[in-house]
């Protein structure tokens, strides 16, 4: 879901044909909640699903997606579609005939069987930044990084690691970063980190797993035993990194919604974690436009799972706000705030918050799904936070 320059919202989801075929649909819905236009992006004898959407700097959008066929193969695609939703090109990466992945090849034998698509930005330069994942017999999974121009035109040479356990979880770019939001399973224990780059500088896995240069952060590498889920990161103007998750502790073995806030060295300000209820769970997070952030997700009490908001002061509006924890000799870390928090659901519907806008009249635009005796949908829901 992006809020788009004349202040309406489009919407990335799915549609399945009378074949059980899935394909991907974009929903345009006007700033007063009014459908505008419907698109779809479909191939037969394929399904297809979507996982991020953005809105390019030419007004139309790019869709990091997956496709796959009868046989379970998958292959990341990369779609690139105008302002009305119609497809411009997309850029898959089939077995045979990605050059990118030649390392996966060994001869006449192909290793690589499987991708699919996780994220995409826009950097400051025009390119499109595209994580996937990818699915070797040989070297097991792995990560890559891939570069497009608009024209879908291959922009910088591919980055790619495999045997490191780093799974990409969400990109973002601003004031000339590339932040690259990942999860690290090494030697049993799940990680979160952050890398981030100047966007004129290649992508390269070497600098995450070795730290040469740039900024690269481990979340929970203090905390052994406890087991850290991502879900995304965001980036504000000012070059603040927001990201949330879903850490699972060692001591009740029960998951809770993790968010996290650094500054452009990635140095930690401040981190909270959800435990007004029995569970809960990170999805996604926004950067507010007074420095602080609003994140998403799912909260448990007894038996009912409802969508979770919670909204966390800036440090802005006082340092007092903040609970300090001594990170090391050097460096002090903020607990954060909340200030304002609310949940939304039956006691029947199970209700997942999966994505939220600050849109620009300062209005909270949340888009879940919910599931009822195995039948399920999606809703949109506008609230104004200065009445919660």
């Amino acid at each position: 879901m992006v809020e788009t320059n004349d202040g309406g919202i489009v919407i990335l989801g799915n549609g399945v044909d009378a074949k059980g075929f899935s394909h991907l649909t974009l929903l345009k819905v006007s700033e007063n909640g009014e459908f505008t236009w419907e698109s779809s992006v479909e191939e037969d004898g394929y399904s297809w699903i979507g996982r991020d959407l953005i809105q390019t700097s030419d007004d139309g959008f790019a869709i990091a997606a997956s496709r796959w066929n009868a046989s379970e193969e998958g292959d990341a695609t990369l779609v690139k579609v105008d302002s009305k939703g119609d497809t411009l090109w997309t850029r898959k990466k089939l077995r045979e005939e990605s050059d990118s992945l030649a390392t996966f090849f060994t001869g006449d034998s192909v290793f690589y069987i499987d991708s699919k698509g996780i994220a995409v930005a826009e950097n400051g330069t025009g390119d499109l930044i595209f994580l996937l994942e990818a699915y070797s017999r040989k070297k097991g999974m792995g990560a890559v990084i891939d570069q497009y121009d608009f024209n879908g035109d291959s922009a910088a040479p591919s980055a790619e690691t495999f045997g490191f356990g780093i799974s990409l979880l969400s990109v973002e770019s601003s004031i000339g970063l590339t932040s690259i939001y990942f999860k690290w399973d090494i030697f049993g224990e799940k990680l979160l980190g952050i890398y981030c780059k100047e966007e004129t500088e290649e992508l390269s896995f070497v600098d995450i797993i070795t730290n040469h240069y740039g900024f690269y952060r481990d979340f929970g590498e203090n905390e052994p035993g406890n087991s850290y889920e991502g879900g995304n990161i965001s980036m504000s103007e000012s070059g603040s990194i927001f990201a949330v998750g879903t850490v699972t502790s060692l001591g009740d073995n029960r998951p809770h919604l993790y968010a996290i806030k650094t500054n452009a060295e990635g140095d930690r300000i401040w981190e909270h974690v959800d435990t007004s209820a029995e569970r809960s769970w990170g999805h996604f997070i926004v950067p507010t436009h007074e420095g602080g952030a609003i994140a998403v997700g799912a909260q448990q009490k007894e038996s009912n799972q409802n969508l979770y908001v919670v909204e966390i002061k800036p440090e802005a509006a006082g340092l007092d706000n903040l609970n300090y924890i001594w990170e090391d000799e050097d460096t002090i870390v903020g607990v954060a705030d909340t200030s304002k928090t609310f949940t939304y659901g039956s006691e029947l519907d199970p209700e997942t918050a999966r994505a939220i806008l600050v849109t620009h009249d300062d209005k909270w635009l949340i888009l879940g799904d919910h599931s009822y005796f195995g039948q399920g949908g999606i809703w949109l829901l506008k609230i104004d936070p200065s009445k919660l």
